[in-house]
């Protein structure tokens, strides 16, 4: 299955920008389709920061995953993240978060990253899997969510 940058399919990032925004602006209060749409067209970098990823089946875009500077805006001093992995429900339980998780870690590691962080507040069973280790929990956007890390040099 490739993954490969949203940079690269620019007519994608409606299709995504909406699994986004019907999974996570609840979230948000007050954001638009078209904002988060804005906002993921920024995310579109090749060799920097915030850049996204897609996972194709079949030419078919199934999922994402974006590094991004930062987040969580009560976390400022951590950085980078990884952002926004999502598949489409039809096609989880088939590795497709796992290769794009681990597509995301090689290259942040590229980057000369040294840690990666995320939030959580239903996938943290995956990542404890694939080697992120918790923070801790707390408050936000309306949600306990858990903070974890991936130290990127082991």
């Amino acid at each position: 299955m490739p993954i490969e940058l949203l940079a690269d399919h620019p007519l994608l990032v409606p299709v995504v920008s909406g699994w986004h925004f019907d999974e996570w602006s609840d979230r948000y209060p007050g954001s638009t389709r078209a904002a988060w749409t804005a906002e993921l067209a920024g995310r579109c970098e090749r060799d920097q920061l915030p850049i996204t990823f897609v996972a194709l089946v079949d030419s078919e875009a199934v999922g994402s995953a974006s590094l991004v500077v930062c987040d969580m805006d009560t976390r400022p001093e951590l950085s980078p993240w990884l952002a926004a992995v999502y598949v489409l429900p039809a096609f989880r339980r088939r590795g497709i978060a796992t290769a794009l998780v681990t597509h995301a870690l090689a290259q942040a590691r590229r980057f000369g990253d040294r840690h990666l962080y995320l939030w959580t507040d239903s996938a943290a069973s995956l990542y404890r899997r694939l080697g992120w280790h918790p923070l801790g929990e707390e408050p936000y956007k309306g949600k306990t969510v858990l903070v974890m890390v991936c130290d990127l040099q082991t």
